[in-house]
């Protein structure tokens, strides 16, 4: 039963794909032998990394195309370098961990530029309910920690550097068994109503039958029990992309710059970043080298004018800094960063007069 739907991931022959919290293997063992591409599964839990290397043995002589490998470790650092990969999921993990803001960081560091990430967790909604009709449920070791609200975790995701590309909805006819199972939590393994479901959870998985796949598909939407999300990550360079001109790099260039004055306009969207990160991330995007490409038409005379007033005064404002860095709850409270914050608010107000531009398509 795959929760991210691999077409989506585009995955092609060759490509390295990492699973990050692979469980079992259940997305590994299947992009492996799907689309043969050299597979890595990492897990904390050395049981699960065993039974997903019993799941793959049948399959290891009949398919020499495909490369896969398990590795036990830690999620918040992972064992790879740089840019070593084409392709990262993450299914089904943040909710289990106390800093997947530090597991999200670790991804985007493996992740190649212009890679693409799947990440799925429990949707909020149905994640409730279950809270709500059981405390063990949540309380288990391993268990959930916390129920994530989508948009959130989007702009956590966005604020590291990754642009969203689309949103989509799984295990609908799985909300209800999750339902029962929490509403009878103690009773669970005697309840005639949870085994007759479970029996059709089984069915619809080994069968496919055109019934309960259409019915799935038309709930998921609706009552899907997870929510999927993919993102690109943003090559800021264009190093990747040969063929883009330079007018279209500085045009996706001016995007990042927007994205980079609305994290700073608004406290929540930097909660879970490290100070260093939040102070930086204009320099990213905004140098000595870059600063003479942001001229018309893609940046007016207005919008020109005000991002360099507000570069010298983020210059300023990293001379001041102390070189041990403050907590981030400390610099929201220093005057010079409330300065920086109302000018960050009102050039992004000047940008947004011409708003965001097209990635793929010159402007005239």
């Amino acid at each position: 039963m795959l929760t991210i739907n691999l077409k989506k991931l585009q995955l092609e022959q060759g490509d390295s794909l990492l699973d990050v919290g692979c469980g079992e293997g259940r997305h590994v063992i299947h992009a492996c032998l799907e689309y043969n591409v050299l597979g890595i599964g990492v897990d904390l839990s050395l049981r699960d990394l065993h039974i997903a290397n019993e799941r793959f043995a049948p399959f290891a002589n009949y398919n020499t195309n495909c490369h896969f490998s398990l590795q036990q470790t830690d999620a918040t650092h992972l064992p790879f370098a740089d840019n070593s990969f084409d392709k990262i999921i993450c299914s089904e993990v943040l909710e289990h961990i106390e800093n997947y803001i530090g597991v999200l960081q670790e991804i985007k560091r493996v992740l190649k530029p212009n890679g693409i990430l799947g990440v799925s967790v429990p949707r909020a909604w149905p994640e409730k309910i279950c809270w709500k009709l059981s405390d063990e449920y949540h309380q288990v070791e391993g268990g959930h920690i916390r129920i994530f609200d989508a948009q959130r975790l989007r702009k956590d995701i966005e604020a590291l550097g990754f642009t969203f590309t689309h949103r989509y909805w799984a295990h609908a006819l799985h909300s209800p068994f999750w339902w029962l199972k929490c509403l009878w939590w103690k009773s669970q393994d005697s309840s005639r109503i949870i085994k007759m479901y479970h029996r059709l959870l089984v069915w619809d998985l080994m069968q496919k039958p055109w019934i309960t796949q259409t019915l799935e598909k038309i709930l998921n939407p609706v009552l899907g029990k997870s929510v999927v999300m993919h993102f690109k990550k943003r090559d800021i360079y264009g190093f990747e992309s040969p063929k883009v001109s330079g007018k279209l790099l500085t045009q996706r260039l001016r995007n990042r710059i927007m994205e980079v004055l609305s994290i700073y306009a608004d406290d929540e969207c930097w909660t879970h970043l490290g100070t260093d990160e939040v102070i930086n991330q204009w320099g990213d995007f905004v140098d000595d080298v870059r600063i003479p490409l942001y001229v018309e038409p893609v940046f007016s005379t207005n919008e020109r004018e005000n991002l360099l007033a507000f570069h010298n005064l983020w210059v300023e404002f990293c001379d001041n800094t102390p070189q041990i860095l403050p907590p981030l709850e400390t610099l929201k409270k220093t005057i010079e960063w409330k300065q920086l914050q109302t000018e960050a608010i009102d050039l992004l107000a000047v940008f947004n007069l011409r708003g965001k531009f097209d990635e793929d398509v010159e402007i005239d």
